[in-house]
C-alpha cells in the first residue's frame, strides 16, 4: 500500500476542495493517506475517507513533564507555555490527549497509529550530549504507552525511530528489549529513512545512505520483521549539521527550526530505495515529504512516487 503524509491543519486543507485531494492521489497511483493529527481531532469527512494511519501528537520534550521533573520548566518560561505544549500542567493532559487519538484511530478504523520514540532537551539539541541514555528513555516510553494503549484493538500500534535517545533502530538488543516491554498486541516499526541517516550525521551522498540503511537493517536480523512501514523521505544536511557551532547554538536558537534544517523531509531520489524497499517488503510505504506551498508539495510527492 503506498500512502502519503497530510494533516487535518487550516492550512493544508485549504489547498483542497471536495474530492479534489482524493483525484490527486488517484492519478499519482496513491491509495491514501497517513493523517497527521497535529493534536486536533476534528478530522474532515474527505479525510476520513483516505485515511489509512494516523500519525499521533509528538511532544519532543516530553520526559522531565511526565516523571514530575521540575526540571523541564528551563525550556518554558510559564506555565501558559507548558498548557501550550501539553494541553494542560499535568502528565494526565499529555496521557489523554493520547487516549483520545488512540478512541479516534478506532473510529476511524485506521490500519495503523504512529508514535515518536524520543526525547530531546532544548539545551541538549544543539551540543549533542543527553540528559538521557536510550534505554532511560525507552523504559519511560513503554510505561507511557502501556498506560495510554490500555485496550486491545485491530488497529497496529507503530512506533518511529528518531536520532535522538530512545528508539534509533542502530541496537537490536534495545529494539527486542523495548518491544517486549509493550503490552499491546499488535505492535511494530515505522522506519522513517532521515531520522536513521541523522545518526550517522557524516554521510554526504545517497549512496553511502543506501548502504547504511541497509546495514543497520542486516544488522537487526529477524528483528527486521517488525517493520511494517517505512516513511520515505530524505535529509541533504550534512553540510548544515558540520556547520553548526555546537557551543554557541544554545536557547537562542530554536528547537523546531533546526529539527527543519536537519530533518528535511526531501524526495529519496536514488534507485537505491528501490533495493531498500525489496529488502524490508513493507506493508505500507509511506511518502512523508514537505512543501512550501500546495504545487510545491504536489511536485514532490509525484518526484518520491517516481522513485518507489
Amino acid at each position: 500500500m503506498i500512502l502519503c503524509s497530510f494533516s487535518n491543519t487550516d492550512y493544508h486543507m485549504a489547498w483542497y476542495e471536495e474530492n479534489k485531494l482524493d483525484l490527486f492521489l488517484k492519478a499519482n497511483k496513491i491509495d491514501g493517506i497517513e493523517l497527521f493529527l497535529h493534536g486536533r481531532y476534528e478530522v474532515p469527512e474527505v479525510l476520513k475517507a483516505l485515511s489509512k494511519g494516523i500519525h499521533l501528537s509528538y511532544y519532543p520534550t516530553w520526559l522531565d513533564f511526565y516523571l514530575g521533573d521540575e526540571s523541564y520548566f528551563e525550556d518554558f518560561t510559564t506555565e501558559e507555555e507548558v498548557v501550550m505544549a501539553y494541553g494542560g500542567k499535568t502528565p494526565q493532559a499529555m496521557v489523554d490527549n493520547y487516549k483520545k487519538e488512540f478512541e479516534l484511530s478506532k473510529e476511524l478504523g485506521v490500519d495503523y497509529m504512529v508514535f515518536h520514540v524520543g526525547h530531546v532537551k532544548l539545551k541538549d539539541v544543539f551540543k549533542g550530549e543527553f540528559d538521557y541514555s536510550n534505554e532511560e528513555v525507552l523504559k519511560a516510553t513503554a510505561h507511557l504507552v502501556n498506560e495510554i494503549f490500555d485496550q486491545p484493538s485491530e488497529v497496529m500500534l507503530l512506533f518511529e525511530n528518531l536520532w535522538w535517545p530512545g528508539l534509533k533502530l542502530t541496537d537490536k538488543k534495545a529494539l527486542d528489549g523495548f518491544m517486549a516491554k509493550i503490552n499491546y498486541p499488535s505492535k511494530g516499526v515505522m522506519l522513517d529513512l532521515s531520522h536513521l541517516l541523522l545518526t550517522h550525521p557524516s554521510l554526504d551522498s545517497y549512496e553511502k545512505g543506501v548502504a547504511y540503511i541497509l546495514e543497520i537493517v542486516e544488522a537487526l536480523e529477524d528483528s527486521s520483521d517488525y517493520i511494517k512501514g517505512i516513511h520515505i523521505n530524505y535529509s541533504k544536511c550534512y553540510e548544515y549539521l558540520l556547520s553548526l557551532d555546537y557551543e554557541n547554538n544554545k536557547k537562542e536558537h530554536k528547537i523546531y527550526d533546526h529539527i527543519l534544517a536537519s530533518d528535511q523531509h526531501i524526495p529519496f531520489e536514488h534507485e537505491g530505495l528501490k533495493t531498500i524497499i525489496d529488502r524490508i517488503n513493507p506493508k505500507y510505504k509511506v511518502i512523508e515529504v514537505k512543501g512550501i506551498d500546495k504545487e510545491d508539495w504536489e511536485n514532490n510527492v509525484i518526484k518520491q512516487r517516481n522513485y518507489i
